[in-house]
């Protein structure tokens, strides 16, 4: 519901509202993507059982809404294939919660409400412009 509301905000990309809301959701329980990560790897085990019954459906509906967003017209560049594009929103969106602490503790960051707030707009900047223009000397 709530990125169906969000879709209506013609500044943001349907993929850095969906990367956003993930930030805000989990960033209330920001080791709950780390369990649901470890709970997904073993198909056998009971853990997995109870996580693919409880988030299977949501995760299944959202990728399919993430999906749809992504192969209306103009959102993605020409050539650029929307599968694709819902594993890299995946990427940026989970992978923040997945950092070991080593690598936190040497980026010296934390994953707080304002820390996600901060990345979800740098995320949002970067699919619109990308990292910087190829080629191109001007801001050197």
């Amino acid at each position: 519901q709530l990125l169906q509301q969000q879709l209506h905000n013609p500044q943001q990309l349907p993929p850095a509202i969906f990367i956003q809301l993930y930030y805000q959701l989990m960033g209330q329980a920001p080791d709950l993507p780390k369990l649901i990560f470890r709970s997904l790897q073993d198909p056998a085990s009971a853990e997995h059982q109870i996580v693919s019954r409880v988030f299977g459906r949501f995760l299944q509906q959202t990728l399919a809404n993430l999906q749809q967003m992504l192969q209306r017209p103009g959102v993605l560049w020409p050539g650029l294939n929307a599968q694709n594009a819902v594993l890299s929103c995946l990427s940026l969106s989970v992978f923040p919660f997945l950092l070991p602490e080593l690598v936190k503790n040497l980026l010296q960051i934390e994953l707080t409400p304002a820390f996600l707030t901060q990345l979800g707009q740098h995320q949002q900047v970067l699919l619109q412009q990308g990292l910087g223009p190829v080629g191109d000397d001007t801001h050197a």
